[in-house]
């Protein structure tokens, strides 16, 4: 099965298009394979954690794998690439609910600041300077990259047709279009973020939640 990396940034549908490229047969990596290493490490070995990572399975969603589109393909010159986006003012609202208050390391790779407080202006830029840039990467190249607005609407058609998969017979899934990762710390007891190691436990929580619900 081709790879296909969903790169667009958090807030644009993300965890929607975990479950949709899930129900759609994919095996889905959908956590930040960062986490799981030091925070320290030289890009070039961040780089490579990553690549191994994709041996793992056959959809990717959430970070790193947006900040690594050119470096994916290279390494896998027949895979496919969907951009979720939103316009910029329902990313900011969307972004002050979910990062407001958070201090997270790895936002540093993705924002070039790790808390959104007091830098909104540089979380949007760097959100429209990717969006931007991924457009034009992939512009002379049809069939490569699909664009999508989940919050505006999109969903089966052009991702199946995209894919070449048959529209399921079910509604289109929505994963996660409220609360602040604020309300999901809080849900499980675990004070707001100050580390990766936080976050790890945070990701433990969650899919034992999930597993038995």
């Amino acid at each position: 099965m081709e790879k296909v990396f969903c790169i667009g940034f958090q807030k644009t549908g993300t965890m929607t298009m975990a479950s949709v490229m899930a129900a759609l047969g994919y095996s889905v990596s959908h956590k930040n394979v960062w986490w799981t290493t030091n925070a320290d490490l030289e890009q070039e070995e961040l780089l490579q954690i990553a690549m191994e990572a994709t041996e793992n399975a056959d959809a990717f969603v959430n970070n790193p794998w947006p900040l690594l589109y050119q470096e994916l393909d290279e390494k896998y010159p027949n895979a496919k690439f969907i951009l979720t986006v939103r316009d910029s003012e329902s990313w900011m609202q969307s972004a002050r609910n979910h990062f407001s208050g958070i201090y997270r390391p790895e936002y540093k790779s993705v924002y070039g600041l790790p808390h959104f407080d007091g830098h909104e202006d540089e979380f949007l830029a760097q959100f429209e300077a990717h969006n931007a840039g991924v457009e034009e990467y992939f512009r002379d190249r049809p069939g490569k990259l699909l664009v999508v607005d989940l919050i505006n609407g999109d969903g089966w058609e052009p991702i199946c047709d995209f894919l070449d998969k048959p529209v399921p017979d079910m509604g289109f899934i929505h994963t996660n279009r409220a609360g602040s990762l604020r309300q999901r710390f809080q849900r499980y007891g675990i004070p707001v973020m100050t580390s990766i190691r936080s976050a790890l436990g945070m990701t433990g929580v969650a899919k034992r939640e999930n597993h038995r619900n």
